[in-house]
């Protein structure tokens, strides 16, 4: 039912290599994967695992573009379901399957999957410990034992959320919106102008914490983070647009067993082994009902604290 749809660049082998490891360890076993690799460089990485899983390896000219890199794959892909990774992503060992049962609920909505993607928490990853991740997805305003409070944007304004590197998508809808827009190239904003997209064509966009993830740690002062004055002004134009209205309630995908244990590894150890938790707030996150609470300021500041559960 799920192709897993994975794009790679150079510098990136190493995150490659654990992204793949961690799809090898899922729960549900993906019908396919397929790796788009923008410059060959990760060729041997991803070849080295098609003896474990049902890889295609597709490598192209390096030019910078995200979205040709998953436009590409998905025109190759024969399931019904697409799940989209970046290469950096190390997806939880029940994603897939938290996306097969999200596909099954809403078989025609998009969805975006809780990953870490503030630069500023580390920690060694809980699945592979060799790898530095980011582990909290400031969309969330607060996170409670039992429940994920989506910060207010989110539930009015979801395509501005609607953020890639993990992301589930079915085929028949991506198809519908002709897939990413290549005019965007380089980090980001191919995947808010996909979900606005989607938006006005009547699409509903979702987000999971079921199939949360980490992000391996990976320079950023390369090439590919550049951004030349017209895909700064691009930027500008996609993100200064009025986000249409929306006629539905947005879900935010949560069962208890996998918020408490996503909980559990926030509060006993992500927070832990982050050099910027203060020992005082580490104190007290080892208390058996203290949960991690991370609020998002206005001024889109991440500040940490500790609630107690009653």
């Amino acid at each position: 039912m799920i192709s897993v749809i994975i794009t790679t660049a150079p510098g990136r082998e190493e995150n490659l290599n654990a992204c793949l490891q961690s799809i090898a360890a899922q729960t549900l076993a993906p019908v396919e994967v397929i790796v788009t690799d923008d410059g060959y460089t990760g060729e041997a990485v991803a070849k080295a695992w098609q003896k474990e899983l049902p890889l295609q390896y597709l490598g192209r000219d390096n030019d910078r573009c995200v979205a040709r890199s998953r436009n590409r794959a998905a025109a190759l892909a024969t399931q019904p379901f697409f799940v989209v990774l970046d290469g950096d992503i190390l997806l939880n060992p029940e994603g897939l399957k938290a996306y097969q049962r999200h596909f099954e609920a809403h078989p025609e909505a998009l969805w975006s999957g809780y990953f870490g993607n503030n630069m500023e928490h580390t920690s060694p990853s809980y699945w592979n410990p060799n790898r530095e991740v980011n582990y909290i997805d400031k969309r969330f305003e607060a996170c409670f034992r039992g429940q994920f409070y989506p910060f207010v944007q989110m539930l009015i304004e979801p395509a501005f959320m609607y953020w890639g590197g993990n992301m589930g998508i079915p085929q028949k809808q991506y198809h519908q919106l002709q897939g990413f827009n290549i005019a965007y190239t380089g980090w980001g904003e191919e995947d808010v102008d996909f979900g606005l997209r989607a938006i006005q064509a009547g699409l509903q966009l979702h987000f999971s914490v079921d199939a949360w993830a980490e992000h391996q740690m990976h320079p950023r002062n390369n090439a590919f983070f550049q951004k030349s004055p017209a895909e700064l002004q691009r930027k500008k134009q996609l993100l200064s647009q009025k986000h249409p209205e929306i006629s539905y309630q947005v879900e935010v995908a949560c069962q208890s067993e996998s918020a408490d244990f996503l909980q559990t590894r926030l509060t006993n150890y992500y927070t832990q082994h982050d050099p910027r938790v203060t020992p005082q707030l580490k104190a007290k996150l080892q208390h058996p009902s203290a949960n991690l609470v991370a609020r998002i300021h206005p001024d889109h500041r991440l500040e940490l604290g500790c609630a107690l559960s009653h």
